[in-house]
């Protein structure tokens, strides 16, 4: 979007390795926030068209800057998704260390259960 001055849903999706329908899908949220606005349309190879876009100040403004927010996982599903590596793995039964280390991850799910119980 950022390199070329008009583009389609289709050539989009292309390189993006999606669906058409989620890039429009994605486009009319663009849209509606004032990032991208119709630019016209191109005729297909064949007797159809497509919309083209272009993206606004706005959006070339978002494209220069964008907020990334870090994705920070729950607690309590890593503490999960750690002690399930550990048994299914087999290590919480062959190593000492391993088993420790997955007590310390029960202890903590129980924890945030209870809490979600009292509350």
């Amino acid at each position: 979007m950022k390199i070329s001055s008009s583009f389609s849903a289709s050539e989009i999706a292309k390189l993006a390795g999606s669906t058409r329908a989620y890039v429009y899908k994605r486009f009319r949220i663009y849209s509606a926030d004032g990032y991208i606005k119709q630019a016209g349309r191109r005729s297909t190879h064949g007797s159809g068209s497509e919309k083209l876009y272009r993206l606004t100040v706005k959006g070339k403004k978002k494209a220069l800057n964008p907020n990334i927010k870090t994705f920070e996982p729950d607690p309590l599903v890593m503490a999960a998704v750690n002690l399930n590596r550990l048994v299914c793995s087999g290590l919480a039964i062959r190593s000492r260390e391993s088993a420790d280390q997955a007590l310390k991850f029960v202890k903590q799910i129980r924890d945030g259960l209870e809490d979600v119980a009292t509350s």
